[in-house]
């Protein structure tokens, strides 16, 4: 299985070429999704993002003009195949939310991959306590 809302597998790199809002050899740090994609391609054509409501994503030229990093509440990934699932990230927490109910917490402070399902770690904790 395929996973791809991890932390690890969700992190990947995206690169812009567009003389009138990039600049070459330039890294930028900002974490952006898919769904940015649409608002910045708007954007650079010349349209107006504001005609088009309730997008989850944001126009991506203002940041990389300015070298600003984006800074975002939580980041949500969907996955509509297998056991479909949903993902929530905030700083170094995401929550995986599986179809079937099951549901899986994860922290990667130290390390990127997520190895060590914190519920399932506080629960056995819990239990060890009582």
């Amino acid at each position: 299985m395929s996973k791809t809302l991890f932390k690890g597998g969700a992190r990947i790199a995206i690169f812009f070429y567009c003389p009138e809002v990039t600049k070459a050899n330039i890294k930028h740090n900002s974490i952006v999704q898919s769904t940015d994609l649409f608002p910045t391609l708007i954007e650079i054509v010349g349209g107006k993002v504001s005609e088009y409501k309730d997008l989850d994503g944001i126009s991506l030229p203002p940041s990389i003009k300015s070298s600003i990093t984006i800074n975002r509440d939580a980041i949500f990934g969907y996955r509509a195949y297998e056991d479909v699932y949903a993902s929530v990230g905030e700083g170094d927490w995401r929550l995986l939310a599986y179809r079937s109910g099951e549901l899986q917490l994860y922290n990667s402070t130290k390390v990127i991959k997520e190895v060590n399902n914190r519920l399932i770690t506080n629960l056995k904790n819990e239990r060890t306590c009582q």
